[in-house]
């Protein structure tokens, strides 16, 4: 529980308080609070703040908690790769597939 109020306060370090496990997981924090019935977690997951700003509702105050966080960073992309398979693996000679990507 400490750890998810950390998370929650550190607005400059966690991009997105909702992320996914991955991408064969989509199960996030909210949804592992309610399979591990877990009634605290899920309380403050609703209500994190219990400080509003002056003319702030609870909405507002979550809304601003889960969407003010730091910005995704620009990856620039060069290649990608779809790994490597055995020469003889379809009966005829496979070559890497290679994709560009930026200013070309």
């Amino acid at each position: 529980m400490e750890l998810m109020k950390k998370c929650f306060k550190d607005e400059k370090q966690v991009r997105k308080l909702l992320a996914e496990v991955g991408p064969h997981d989509d199960r996030n924090a909210f949804i592992f609070a309610l399979q591990r019935s877990d009634k605290d977690m899920i309380n403050f997951m609703l209500n994190p703040t219990s400080k509003l700003k002056k003319g702030e509702t609870p909405d507002t105050a979550r809304a601003r908690i889960y969407t003010s966080r730091k910005p995704l960073d620009k990856i620039l992309l060069n290649e990608v790769t779809t790994g490597s398979v055995s020469n003889m693996a379809y009966g005829a000679k496979v070559r890497k597939v290679q994709m560009g990507r930026g200013n070309r």
